[in-house]
């Protein structure tokens, strides 16, 4: 073990700290942390006959699970089957009430038969993957001091192979979403593409841009009205916020929203500390702190952009700007999840294979409501 006496530089410190003129000077900090290494040195011997290799006296496991931060798009699952069956029925047309106005001698036919019109979409693909790692036993005893360490060492290759499970599993939840927006902002309606920016600066007569819209107090007044607007707006049947033009409403509890967190922090504490009743701009959502990916410094240009295909090669979608989408929860979902695991053991190596193995089908109903929010 490598010891340093700290003497010099305790005294430099006590200098800058209760010196005559508190000076700040240049600390020599080599050899007072110990960043690690990956390999026991020649420094790891006893200080009395330079011959002893020192002894591991703690060990310690970075074991921690990973939350899943995805919108929460799961849904049940089911063991038997395969495919999932969505029906749907048009509202029924109203007809004239003629108890109202009865004839004499008139007949008036009850016997009328009134068909519902109803649809089905079947959805038939699932998509899977698996995650192995081997495990060994007698191998790894000569590697801890006890059966507690050793079983230290063994919940961290669990831990780790489910942080992997659900890092992969948000990611998909992600690309389904960006998918639908993908969808949306392409072949969707100009009602379900909001341009909250370009919106604005039209009613203002104020030329704001990407770079500077979120510093201004009233740009953030009139996003956040208008996202509740659009929430009241999907409570009443319509036919112009999903992509088939099918006659839907969506009721608050069934609405679900996600914004980019950038947007949502920047309204929770540059806009709502300074208004008075600032309740009424307080949004109830999902955050991701980005769509597709961080980029390398987590610039705005990066987090709120989407760069995907959709059903074919030709088929591009290339987004940006985008702050927050509104949608039925019925719009997307995953459903069908089941994990299970699979262990083969390998009598010559002596060692135990795990497959953890993943299937789940990822569903996007075009039919169902969905609005995009963006600035550009």
């Amino acid at each position: 073990m490598l010891i340093t006496q700290t003497k010099e530089i305790l005294k430099t410190i006590a200098t800058e700290m209760l010196g005559p003129d508190n000076t700040i000077v240049t600390e020599n900090l080599e050899n007072l942390q110990d960043i690690g290494n990956e390999l026991i040195t020649q420094a790891n011997v006893d200080t009395y006959v330079k011959k002893l290799v020192d002894k591991i006296g703690k060990v310690v496991f970075k074991n921690r699970l990973l939350n899943s931060t995805a919108p929460s798009l799961l849904v049940d699952s089911w063991e038997y089957g395969a495919i999932l069956q969505k029906v749907r029925m048009k509202l029924i047309p109203a007809e004239e009430n003629e108890a109202v106005n009865l004839v004499d001698g008139k007949s008036y036919d009850q016997n009328v038969f009134h068909q519902p019109t109803v649809s089905a979409t079947f959805y038939s693909k699932e998509i899977t993957f698996e995650v192995p790692i081997s495990y060994t036993t007698e191998q790894l005893k000569s590697s801890f001091n006890s059966e507690s360490e050793l079983n230290g060492f063994y919940n961290l290759l669990e831990t780790t192979v489910q942080n992997s499970l659900t890092v992969k599993t948000d990611a998909l939840i992600m690309r389904t979403i960006n998918y639908r927006i993908g969808k949306t902002f392409t072949k969707g309606l100009p009602s379900q593409k909001v341009n909250l920016l370009a919106n604005y600066n039209a009613i203002s007569g104020k030329k704001l841009t990407v770079s500077n819209c979120f510093h201004d107090e009233d740009f953030l007044k009139y996003a956040i009205a208008e996202i509740k607007n659009y929430q009241d707006r999907l409570k009443l049947p319509s036919s112009v916020f999903n992509d088939k033009k099918e006659e839907a409403f969506t009721p608050v509890q069934n609405q679900k929203l996600v914004l980019l967190s950038d947007f949502k922090n920047t309204v929770d504490t540059h806009l709502i500390p300074v208004v008075q009743n600032s309740e009424n701009l307080t949004l109830s959502s999902e955050t991701v702190p980005y769509w597709q990916g961080s980029g390398k410094t987590f610039s705005f240009e990066d987090i709120s952009k989407i760069d995907v295909t959709l059903d074919s090669r030709d088929e591009v979608a290339k987004v940006g700007g985008i702050v927050g989408i509104l949608f039925d929860e019925e719009a997307l979902k995953v459903g069908n999840l089941h994990q299970y695991v699979t262990t083969n053991y390998n009598a010559k190596g002596d060692f135990y294979t795990n497959y953890y193995k993943e299937q789940s089908g990822f569903f996007v109903d075009l039919a169902e409501n969905f609005i995009i929010f963006y600035v550009g």
